[in-house]
C-alpha cells in the first residue's frame, strides 16, 4: 500500500470512529459492528486496527483483493455507524 492509500484508509477509519461518536442510535445488545454507537474506546479501535492489519486483508495494496476487502469493511462500518453515502451513492470518491 502506498502512502496515499494508507492515508486514505486512515482518514476513512477515523471518519468511521467520529461517526460512531455522534450517531444517536442505541447499540445492539451484542455491541454491533462498532460497539456502542455513541462512544468508541481504545479497545474498539484496537479491534478494528487488528482486523485491518490482519493477513486476511492481504496487505491492502491498491488494485488487489486486499484493497477490495478493506473498502468493503470500511463501507460496512460507515453503514453500521449510521453514516449515509454521498451524492454518488457511495462512501468513497472516485
Amino acid at each position: 500500500m502506498d502512502s496515499r492509500s494508507a492515508g486514505l484508509a486512515a482518514t476513512l477509519f477515523v471518519s468511521v470512529a467520529a461517526a460512531s461518536l455522534t450517531a444517536s442510535a442505541q447499540a445492539p445488545q451484542d455491541g454491533g459492528f462498532l460497539g456502542a454507537y455513541n462512544t468508541i474506546s481504545k479497545d474498539d479501535l484496537a479491534v478494528h486496527i487488528k482486523i485491518l492489519a490482519s493477513d486476511d486483508f492481504e496487505g491492502r495494496e491498491q488494485g488487489t483483493e486486499g484493497e477490495r476487502k478493506t473498502i468493503d469493511y470500511l463501507a460496512r462500518a460507515f453503514a453500521q455507524a449510521g453514516a449515509k453515502p454521498g451524492v454518488n451513492g457511495s462512501y468513497f470518491q472516485d
